[in-house]
């Protein structure tokens, strides 16, 4: 495109057919043939100049076939100048131009010779210009323009942040779960003390009632009975020792221990009562465990206050010990004189005394479950002028 008026008149003839000329400020190179009306064919549009927000770019990588004009996305305010570069018919040129994305059809400029585009998006567009001269349509001419997105708007970007922010949350939930398990870790800590004095405070007190009861044997004049006793108290002891470090023990050998009791009891008592252990084969032969004599209390509070307390009448006590939706559950049945009967015989005989083994043992059960609710549940029996208690202990496993 001249922009200055030509100030000489001679051309020079190139080998290759060209023809050269110069002005004040350019040198003109052109094919003569080009000139011709006989070479309408080979004209076309030519992208005469590309402004970004009124500032003029240098664009001879569009011109020398490059097609693709790269942009970042700042640079979306855009004027794109054309031209039909003809030098001898002087009629009246119109232009169509078209953006895809922008423009659905092509736009009508008439002689107007630029097209100007403000805040265009990220993308790939393509942009195509033709002429019409003389009711003839000259070939279109098209070039790429990409405008890159902003870098928070990449695909990079994107991952970028996505494997940060699953970091972020895989670290806090990491501290969270470590807070949590802490948190657990302490909790089962303190339960464990707390259920190690406990403990501390049954064992003594169930010591002291086998204690008298032997002494009771002996001061009735009943050695050999005695003797007897005495040796099956001294496998409860040395159970008593092996467990007495540690806060579970196999529920076979609790159950067998538990029998031993009985059967202490039952001999200490003269046979007044008849007892009956049940329990699933399952909690027998596999490898569930619980806290030691975690019932025994409740067993001895119904001999001793229920059974023996009973007058006339057959004395029965049951135990039986079932698995139920992850629970052991116990249920300690006896058909003695019920609780309200037996605190008015404790509170004529022994008002002064209080008894904290079933209190120490609901503590325990409560500490072994850590979820709230209540594992501990006793019913008053009244059916058919027959009195009695039911203990049902939950304990989860």
């Amino acid at each position: 495109l001249v922009n200055a008026p030509f100030k000489s008149t001679n051309f020079y003839t190139l080998q290759n057919g060209e023809w050269i000329t110069a002005t004040a400020t350019e040198l003109i190179r052109f094919h003569p043939e080009l000139m011709d009306e006989r070479n309408k064919e080979k004209r076309r549009v030519e992208i005469t100049g590309f402004k970004i927000s009124d500032a003029p770019i240098f664009i001879d990588s569009i011109l020398a076939g490059n097609k693709t004009m790269h942009l970042n996305y700042q640079q979306n305010f855009l004027t794109i100048e054309f031209s039909l570069l003809h030098f001898s018919n002087q009629q009246q040129t119109n232009y169509y131009y078209k953006l895809s994305g922008i423009n659905s059809d092509w736009v009508n400029a008439n002689t107007k010779q630029f097209a100007s585009y403000t805040d265009l998006d990220a993308g790939e567009y393509t942009f195509s210009v033709k002429a019409e001269n003389s009711g003839e349509t000259i070939a279109t001419t098209s070039f790429k323009i990409i405008i890159a997105p902003p870098f928070w708007r990449t695909w990079w970007f994107t991952i970028l942040i996505v494997v940060a922010i699953s970091l972020l949350v895989f670290t806090l939930l990491s501290r969270r779960i470590q807070t949590i398990k802490h948190q657990a870790q302490l909790k089962q800590k303190l339960a464990e003390t707390e259920m190690m004095a406990l403990r501390s405070q049954m064992n003594p007190h169930f010591i002291f009632n086998c204690l008298n009861a032997i002494d009771n044997l002996i001061q009735t004049n009943q050695p050999d009975k005695a003797t007897t006793y005495l040796a099956r108290f001294a496998k409860l002891i040395r159970y008593l020792l092996e467990s007495s470090k540690n806060n579970l023990v196999p529920f076979y050998k609790d159950f067998e221990t538990l029998q031993l009791y009985l059967q202490l009891e039952q001999f200490r008592s003269g046979n007044k009562f008849s007892y009956e252990l049940q329990a699933d084969k399952e909690l027998l032969q596999g490898d569930y465990k619980v806290p030691p004599l975690i019932i025994q209390p409740f067993v001895e509070n119904a001999i001793q206050h229920g059974l023996l307390n009973k007058q006339e009448g057959e004395r029965k006590l049951t135990v039986q010990a079932s698995i139920q939706n992850n629970y052991i559950w116990y249920t300690i049945w006896d058909n003695g004189v019920g609780r309200v009967k037996a605190l008015e015989i404790k509170n004529r005989n022994k008002p002064e005394h209080r008894s904290y083994g079933i209190e120490i043992s609901s503590e325990r059960v409560h500490l072994h479950n850590q979820n709230g609710s209540d594992g501990v549940m006793i019913t008053d029996i009244k059916e058919d002028n027959e009195t009695g208690t039911e203990v049902k202990v939950k304990l989860r496993i």
